[in-house]
């Protein structure tokens, strides 16, 4: 049997993400990366273009992300010299990793700003889970522009699933000073069909030529809602996906929460915010169906759970589903404010949703969560789509 974990953009395992350059890395607190400008920093990120290609290297379940980006930087106060940093992750995992400055290759180091903390297991190999960054140092001349090139790869190896999730993460650009002017960020593929593309968020300034998707941000005060998060499968295409899961989706829970996935990701693979009206359908009637059997109690809401099931639902499993699914049916309900269908199932949802953020949601006789590994900023998010979510529907 396949195996395929279930979520939006959650599509198997969760492979480390690439960042932005940032500035003075060393004060970050275990690579919490502040939010907002950075005090008493006069550089700004005017502009970036990143290119990333996924890649199949032809061993079996084993790609790579390729990326290049140039970062356009202006000094708008004195001449200073600073550290400027790449994040890497828990685990050193590039490989070719190059930075230039003003066409000037940089020496740099990587450094683990977490020393001390528990080993991990990689392919095999342990490691010493960290804060890993790529670290150098950096002049900027008195009100002038600088411009830097960097380059690198990162496997993305799978031994058991067949679904994986990629990113690439603007936010780490937010300590600059100033709104990063603009930014661009575009994704090809080489030796894996672009059908095998499943998941791309977040649908706002996406677009897609071709085989190529592109997205484009004016302004962007960068937060983890801005990151870039790429779902493939290596083996399967979408339609091949939908079409295999039908017939499980009459019969089992774990497989509608799957469907609800795919579904759900109908638009967005061809750069679109809005579904056609089939598409539109298809994904109402999924959403439907994985919530047909939640009911309203004193305290707050209740589904059913089923360990046993051939796809096993649990209370974690169904935290984790309504955790990482809500904001796209919120997104849904934006896009399509005419629908009376879509409200119907934004109500209901955003009652599970509402019940899950206040703890008062039951499944076989426990309190459903997200996983206790989610981070401050998706719970941030999930929160922030319950707002959203709860006011579409009491505009209804």
């Amino acid at each position: 049997m396949r195996l395929i974990a279930i979520g939006l953009v959650v599509l198997g395992s969760i492979l480390p993400a690439r960042a932005d350059v940032g500035p003075k890395p060393r004060m970050y607190a275990e690579g919490m990366v502040p939010r907002g400008d950075m005090e008493g920093l006069e550089i700004e990120m005017t502009a970036e273009e990143v290119n990333l290609t996924l890649e199949a290297t032809g061993e079996k379940r084993s790609e790579k992300l390729v990326v290049d980006a140039v970062f356009y930087m202006t000094n708008l106060g004195d001449a200073v010299e600073i550290e400027e940093g790449f994040p890497v992750g828990p685990v050193p995992n590039m490989s070719k990793f190059k930075v230039e400055i003003d066409g000037k290759p940089v020496d740099f180091e990587l450094v683990n700003l977490r020393p001390g903390a528990p080993k991990t297991k990689r392919r095999g190999v342990e490691d010493e889970a960290g804060d890993y960054w790529y670290i150098w140092k950096a002049k900027y001349p008195a009100r002038a522009p600088s411009r830097r090139v960097v380059h690198y790869e990162v496997g993305l190896h799978h031994r058991y699933y067949t679904g994986v999730t990629t990113s690439y993460v603007l936010h780490t650009g937010g300590p600059w000073k100033n709104a990063i002017g603009k930014a661009v960020v575009t994704l090809r593929t080489k030796n894996l069909p672009a059908a095998h593309i499943f998941a791309l968020s977040p649908t706002r300034g996406l677009s897609r030529t071709g085989d190529v998707w592109t997205w484009t941000f004016e302004n962007l005060e960068p937060t983890e809602a801005d990151n870039i998060r790429i779902g493939y499968d290596c083996e399967e295409t979408w339609e091949e996906e939908i079409e295999r899961l039908k017939p499980m989706a009459e019969q089992f829970l774990g497989a509608k929460f799957r469907m609800c996935t795919r579904r759900l990701e109908a638009a967005c693979r061809d750069g679109r915010r809005t579904m056609t009206e089939s598409e539109l359908a298809d994904v109402c009637a999924a959403l439907k169906a994985a919530v047909a059997e939640a009911v309203a109690t004193e305290t707050g809401m209740e589904v059913k759970a089923y360990p046993s099931d051939k796809y096993p639902t649990t209370s974690t499993r169904w935290g984790e589903f309504l955790f990482e699914t809500y904001g796209a049916v919120v997104d849904l309900a934006e896009a399509h404010p005419a629908s009376v269908e879509v409200a119907e199932v934004l109500s209901v949802w955003t009652r599970l949703a509402q019940a899950l953020s206040a703890g008062t949601l039951i499944a076989d006789k426990q309190k459903v969560e997200p996983r206790k590994w989610s981070t401050e900023g998706q719970r941030a998010a999930f929160e922030e789509a319950v707002k959203r979510g709860s006011a579409l529907v009491k505009q209804k």
